[in-house]
């Protein structure tokens, strides 16, 4: 008897180990494969002294050793195979724990307490795989920006495919940067642009002229050229995706040349860099802005500096939101998704507002210093100034459905909200006080979520609506400076 107890033991071991574990590879493993290794030998012991119970139906002691042991087993080749996404793995097991938990009911006296919670592992050791057979959506084999998964429409009720959009945008902005960014050599900003540069985001080509701008290459001297440059972050860079997509600064200037028909042919320089906010773009004005001789400079600042005006805000660059996990059943998987969203929400809340975070007087914020500095530089080089509110996805009328979408990527959504309140009336005031042209871009954009790849940037379509209500904007007072043919 023991001869055949210690060769079944053996037995069900290897089969178990050999099951679980796969090729002789696999077995270079980390810790909980060790144990998962020391476990599944658990339960092929649990298994061979089981043959026991026919000879004493009496031994409760044993009875509840073996089915401890199995469960244990089971329970850790369940949790190997789900992180592994093994899934015809994790099937067997669960399998093999809703026999464990029958056999448990049909073999021992159980207590109506524990009784309970068998049966409901039992309906969901049942319930679950059917259930996420009839709840999985079709898989997208490819990801590009033609399937929208960026949008509420399309990705708002699955988590799945909105963090393989995310997960495919980083990697491909990474090796975008790779090819045009680069290290300000005087550590003013975050990066710079590298001159002379080109690189790809998913079907878009995107070049970097000699002087470090992108765009075409900048005519010196620029003649009787009306030079205007956008001032600006990522959004006025622009994050386009698509082989036809174009930045914002360069549809304003087809259309002022094509529609207003002025004296003077319109240049548009798109002087906005990724990473930087208002501060940083004044340390480059000197430098890199003024000796181009622009005659208009259009400033589309606002989320990069929301922390100008409300210290208690997270840094714009920080960890990137937690990646989905293909797992065997997606309803589980989608699960861990929200949990793991909900834990980098609260590590990256804004902090309570300390006294002095958020100014009683927004005209006393490092914001409106930074904008008074831009001010003061254009009236002293006799430059036409123009600023523009900011636009984002949401805003405090938006649904708020659409709003906790966009938390999954921007967890202080709220407080950035209602930083870009501030901000408008921000830009507004100093539009007003020195005698500024102000471009509302609210009405044709702000809240209009379609029309944005996340909570700032733009899709093809919001770059032109942009596009078409600063032209709007400027339309009249460029035919008072430049006058019409």
């Amino acid at each position: 008897m023991v001869t055949r107890l210690i060769r079944g033991s053996l037995l069900l071991a290897a089969a178990a180990l050999a099951f679980s574990l796969g090729p002789p590879w696999a077995w270079v493993r980390g810790t909980l494969d060790q144990l998962h290794a020391v476990l599944s030998l658990l339960v092929g012991v649990a298994a061979a002294v089981g043959l026991r119970w026919r000879v004493k139906q009496d031994d409760r002691f044993l009875k509840w050793t073996a089915f401890g042991c199995a469960a244990l087993g089971c329970s850790t080749w369940l949790a190997v195979a789900y992180s592994r996404n093994l899934s015809f793995q994790f099937v067997a097991a669960l399998g093999l724990l809703l026999l464990l938990l029958v056999l448990m009911q049909l073999t021992l006296r159980v207590s109506s307490g524990l009784a309970v919670a068998a049966n409901t592992l039992i309906l969901l050791c049942l319930g679950l795989p059917i259930a996420d057979v009839l709840t999985r959506p079709a898989q997208v084999a490819v990801v590009g920006p033609e399937q929208r998964l960026y949008s509420y429409s399309v990705a708002g009720r699955d988590p799945a495919a909105f963090s393989r959009w995310w997960d495919t945008y980083r990697d491909q902005w990474e090796s975008m940067g790779q090819q045009i960014f680069m290290a300000d050599p005087q550590g003013g900003m975050p990066l710079r642009l590298r001159p002379d540069s080109e690189g790809r985001l998913f079907h878009s080509r995107i070049r970097v002229n000699l002087s470090g701008f992108r765009g075409a290459e900048i005519r010196e001297p620029k003649g009787d050229t009306f030079r205007i440059v956008a001032l600006g972050e990522s959004t006025t860079f622009g994050c386009t995706l698509n082989a036809n997509d174009r930045p914002w600064p360069e549809l304003l200037e087809e259309m002022l040349n094509a529609r207003l028909k002025l004296r003077r042919p319109v240049e548009v320089i798109n002087a906005g860099v990724p990473a930087c906010n208002l501060e940083h773009n004044l340390h480059r004005l000197a430098a890199d802005i003024l000796p181009l001789k622009p005659d208009l400079i259009l400033s589309y600042h606002g989320f990069n500096g929301f922390r100008l005006l409300d210290e208690s805000l997270p840094p714009v660059a920080g960890s990137a939101p937690p990646a989905y996990q293909q797992r065997p059943l997606k309803l589980l998987a989608d699960c861990e998704y929200r949990l793991k969203l909900l834990r980098f929400r609260q590590g990256r809340e804004a902090r309570p507002a300390g006294k002095h975070a958020v100014p009683q007087d927004v005209m006393k914020s490092r914001y409106a210093q930074a904008y008074r500095q831009l001010i003061d530089a254009a009236r002293t080089n006799g430059i036409t100034l123009a600023l523009a509110n900011f636009s984002m996805a949401v805003n405090s009328a938006s649904d708020a459905g659409v709003i906790e979408f966009y938390r999954g990527g921007f967890p202080s959504v709220y407080a950035q909200m209602g930083a870009n309140e501030l901000h408008t009336r921000l830009v507004k005031q100093l539009a007003e006080d020195n005698e500024l042209l102000l471009i509302d871009t609210h009405p044709d954009l702000d809240g209009r979520h379609e029309k944005f790849i996340d909570l700032v940037h733009l899709t093809q379509e919001g770059r032109q609506s942009l596009a078409e209500t600063i032209y709007r904007s400027l339309e009249s007072p460029l035919r008072g400076m430049i006058g019409v043919e």
